[in-house]
């Protein structure tokens, strides 16, 4: 569920910190993952060089509920590149079970520049550290080192 999915791309507002112009849209999604289901709640906020990023994690299975949230600052400019990072902190079932009353804590760190070599593409490196759990995307359940390389084609 998105407003972008109905020709909405963003919202224009007004930042209540420091009264300036900025851009917003939100979602919420809904995933059946191996311990009961997850609905989150995204958050996209945009001022001048800072696009901001921001999920809350509704992580459930048939007796409790485990909250998480994920922070994301993408595509900050510095000199030359553009620097990104994900900080994310959650409770989840016990060993991923569906019928668990116990949680336990885990995270993930993301980090990484976007370098701009030619016209339109640029050079990519990014890099996850994350601890055992369910992270969408992220195939193994135990703690995990990744990293990815690229080019990207920005039109």
């Amino acid at each position: 569920l998105s407003p972008a999915l109905f020709g909405f791309p963003r919202f224009k507002g007004k930042n209540p910190f420091n009264d300036r112009e900025m851009f917003w849209n939100f979602n919420v999604l809904h995933n059946f993952v191996g311990f009961g289901t997850t609905i989150d709640v995204m958050f996209f906020f945009k001022q001048d060089d800072w696009n901001l990023f921001f999920t809350w994690h509704n992580f459930e299975n048939r007796f409790n509920y485990f909250p998480g949230f994920d922070l994301e600052i993408m595509r900050y400019p510095l000199e030359k590149l553009f620097v990104s990072g994900t900080i994310g902190l959650w409770l989840q079932p016990e060993d991923q079970l569906f019928q668990t009353t116990k949680s336990e804590p885990g995270g993930i760190i993301k980090l990484g520049i976007d370098v701009p070599f030619w016209g339109d593409f640029e050079w990519s490196l990014f890099s996850e550290f994350k601890s055992y759990g369910y992270v969408s995307g992220i195939t193994p359940l135990q703690p995990a080192v990744q990293f990815h390389t690229g080019i990207n084609w920005r039109y």
